[in-house]
């Protein structure tokens, strides 16, 4: 991972002084709204995830709910070489950045680049200055990263934004003055503690699932939420992080079709972390509204689980792999497991006391943490916040590495560096 050049950094503040026009006395938008696409894919060679074009089209109808003050902008970049664009969704015009965002040389952005993010946001915030900011992202793969781009190299012919790269983007965008106050996932396993835990610092609110996404859902969920954004469009970040879930549809076609999704996403060879994990696991259509200010908490009671499991772990090994096989799990990938539901478990197995107590911490940080939810009565073991356990000691090792960058491991996590979860993994499955 290179670091951004300093040239790089010069045009950034040069540009910021060119193009940071004031407003003539015009008080400025309360938000702007930027989609980071995600959409260089073909969703492991079986559709393109802008759906032949049909993802771009949506989002320019939905752009039309929008209050008519609040910019809609998309960073664009779809399966053909030198198809890159910004575009105002308001209005379906190409911008002009400058060549600051996308390389006029190639008209090629990579989704991958921690660069490309960074100066995305920086220069949203210059070009459309606004006292809040949602930031829309696509195609999470747990705390392996999110954004794929297969027009740039990768371990898997595509590259992608890891947690490391996310914190050195975001580190640039704070410096520049930019805060974003609600970060919005149409994605997979995106609240995994692991992920929530680099995205607190510079956020206010995360939104995403804690399942499989539902491709139907933003047809139906943010035209919602922008037309009740259009009749209150000076509402607080707390209230559009709500709205997002509270806008979020329970019932769409999705709920067939991705009964099937576990099956085919084991079965396909060009799947990531394919190693043959057959189940019955029924999808269920879940949203959650993370408030990032009691995230630290969260990893704080984990910690001290950890630490206590560690301290005599031939004695609690059995109990804690046996809640991890009853406890909620990610549909896609079991070795995702619902956090609060595992400590529920482990303290109706455990009779030692310190563990009920540091599990009653889990829950009470989680719940906490999780200022909004959607979803079905019968999903009662969905609270929202998942967190990486294995069954065996095969998987434990699989996780270890990021097999869309190998460079980057489980351990490079700030979770993990500040937290003992990763040495409970490696002694939990030493034996």
């Amino acid at each position: 991972m290179k670091r951004v050049p300093l040239f790089a950094c010069v045009i950034i503040a040069v540009f910021t002084i060119l193009v940071e026009v004031p407003l003539s006395g015009t008080e400025r938008p309360t938000w702007s709204i930027a989609i980071y696409g995600g959409w260089d894919n073909t969703q492991f060679g079986l559709f393109p995830s802008d759906l032949w074009g049909a993802s771009r089209k949506l989002l320019r109808r939905v752009a039309r709910s929008a209050p008519a003050e609040v910019p809609f902008v998309l960073l664009y970049d779809g399966l053909d070489p030198g198809d890159s664009e910004l575009v105002d969704l308001r209005t379906n015009e190409s911008l002009d950045d400058a060549g600051l965002v996308i390389d006029p040389s190639t008209r090629e952005v990579n989704y991958g680049d921690p660069r490309t993010l960074a100066t995305f946001l920086i220069w949203m915030h210059h070009a459309f200055p606004s006292k809040h900011f949602l930031l829309g992202f696509g195609h999470h793969y747990g705390w392996e990263g999110f954004n794929t781009d297969e027009s740039s190299p990768g371990a898997r012919d595509m590259d992608i934004l890891t947690m490391p790269e996310y914190r050195r983007a975001m580190t640039q965008v704070r410096k520049a003055g930019v805060r974003i106050d609600v970060q919005w996932f149409e994605a997979c396993a995106c609240t995994m503690i692991e992920t929530l835990y680099e995205y607190a610092p510079y956020s206010a609110y995360v939104i995403g699932n804690e399942d499989t996404i539902d491709f139907f859902d933003m047809a139906v969920r943010f035209p919602r939420a922008l037309k009740r954004m259009r009749a209150n469009p000076d509402m607080p970040p707390e209230e559009v992080a709500k709205l997002l879930v509270k806008t979020y549809p329970l019932h769409t076609p999705s709920s067939l079709i991705n009964q099937f999704m576990p099956l085919q996403y084991t079965l396909n060879p060009r799947s990531p972390s394919t190693r043959g994990e057959i189940g019955l696991r029924r999808w269920s259509p879940t949203q959650f509204s993370i408030d990032c200010r009691h995230i630290p908490e969260v990893a704080h009671a984990v910690d001290e689980l950890a630490v206590y499991l560690l301290a005599d772990m031939p004695k609690h090994r059995a109990h804690a792999l046996k809640a991890q096989r009853k406890a909620q799990k990610y549909t896609l990938t079991p070795w995702y497991v619902d956090l609060y539901d595992w400590a529920e478990r482990l303290a109706e197995i455990s009779s030692d006391t310190e563990i009920k107590d540091r599990c009653e911490k889990i829950k009470n940080a989680v719940a906490q943490a999780v200022n909004a939810s959607r979803k079905r009565k019968r999903d009662k073991r969905r609270h929202g916040i998942l967190i990486l356990l294995p069954s065996n000691k095969r998987r434990q090792r699989t996780e270890q590495i990021n097999e869309f960058d190998p460079s980057n491991t489980y351990y490079d996590l700030n979770f993990a560096r500040d937290t003992h979860w990763d040495e409970l993994l490696d002694k939990l499955f030493a034996q």
